[in-house]
């Protein structure tokens, strides 16, 4: 895995958990606009990940193989329990 997709995957988790936790509650009533709103969210990291992906060194190198999935073992436990504890 390369380091650029792990930090885009947690900016991503970061993304939709402040999404679920604080913006589709205040859109419940307009199902169209949580869904433009959710579809933006998800485009606009994936472009700038794409962005950035290319132009520095330290994200284009690979991680260890284990070390990859350990940290997002680790991501998917850490960021779910960091989210829903805030409120």
């Amino acid at each position: 895995m390369k380091r650029s997709t792990f930090i885009s995957l947690l900016v991503m988790l970061l993304a939709f958990g402040v999404y679920f936790r604080f913006i589709d509650s205040l859109l419940e009533s307009n199902r169209l606009l949580a869904f433009a709103v959710f579809l933006l969210i998800w485009m606009a990291v994936r472009a700038i990940g794409r962005a950035l992906e290319g132009r520095f060194e330290f994200l284009d190198k690979q991680m260890n193989p284990q070390t990859s999935v350990w940290l997002t073992v680790g991501l998917f436990i850490v960021v779910p329990v960091l989210m829903f504890s805030l409120g």
